[in-house]
């Protein structure tokens, strides 16, 4: 049927009006089913739009089931990827760790050819930002998912970039051991394992192994900081995303692992988020 945008709006809220913020759930409803935004939906005259199909995705919707899993595919910075279910679906706090890490490559340029390690890539975001933005980089994407790594071979493929490889491997287990990255950046599971049933319905829907942090949601992060400074070059970064207040309880292993903190961003909810760490100049280890 032929519909006016501003009357689909409003249908599109009837439709998900059970929900908790029935006019930006009715936007992103919108957003998806068209694949634009709302304001270029506005500029058009007239919309064709199948109800049935409308309402039958505002049904998955109203069941708590995420937007990525409900047409399969989610926006992370210039990007789309194909999302399935059962993967975890890219954050936008994870765009303010990309933006870092495209900070930090910046600096360690004149020491071209770089490379990098993607640490858990899941659908590959992080990676295929760096990619594009870094054609020349060298860059490694490990992830213990083998649909993960499907998923992300799959999205890079989509945008023709060359320069990523992609290993099966749980963290650094399958990863050369003489194998040396001038940065090494991870998302990995934060979440405390005890937290795990407090979370929204919306987000048990994703697999519970890319949420489960452990004890505290530091196990896995004190893990890679253990690990890093062996796989890093002399002056290396690695750059973690972290959970609420986990860098206090990260403190004693990073001054364990003889890694320089050189600095924690806060998200845009002003809570401590990225961690930027360095290896010494002198390699010790």
């Amino acid at each position: 049927m032929l519909i006016r945008p501003s009357e689909l709006f409003n249908l599109a809220q009837k439709l998900l009006g059970d929900t908790e913020r029935p006019e930006q759930e009715a936007k992103l409803l919108l957003s998806y089913f068209f694949n634009s935004s709302i304001g270029e939906l506005y500029t058009k005259q007239y919309l064709s739009v199948d109800r049935e199909a409308l309402a039958h995705f505002a049904q998955k919707r109203l069941a708590k089931e995420p937007w990525a899993y409900i047409f399969g595919w989610k926006e992370f910075r210039d990007i789309q990827l194909k999302v399935p279910r059962g993967l975890f679906i890219p954050r936008q706090e994870t765009e303010l760790l990309t933006e870092r890490a495209i900070k930090t490559i910046s600096l360690l340029l004149p020491h071209s050819p770089l490379s990098v390690l993607d640490l858990g890539t899941g659908v590959g975001n992080i990676a295929i930002s760096l990619s594009k933005a870094f054609p020349h980089l060298s860059l490694l994407s490990t992830d213990i998912c083998p649909l993960a790594l499907q998923t992300a071979i799959s999205n890079a493929q989509r945008y023709n970039l060359t320069n990523i490889s992609f290993l099966l491997s749980d963290l650094f287990k399958n990863i050369p051991p003489n194998k040396k990255f001038h940065l090494i950046v991870s998302n990995p599971p934060y979440i405390p394992e005890d937290k795990l049933d407090d979370l929204p319905e919306e987000v048990k829907k994703e697999p519970k192994r890319a949420l489960n942090g452990g004890e505290k949601g530091v196990s896995i992060l004190r893990e890679i900081i253990e690990t890093a400074p062996h796989f890093l070059t002399p002056g290396g970064y690695l750059l973690l995303e972290i959970g609420l207040s986990q860098e206090k309880l990260l403190k004693k292993p990073i001054l364990k692992s003889k890694l320089i903190l050189k600095d924690i961003v806060k998200d845009y909810a002003g809570i401590p988020r990225i961690m930027i760490l360095r290896k010494n100049g002198k390699d010790n280890y």
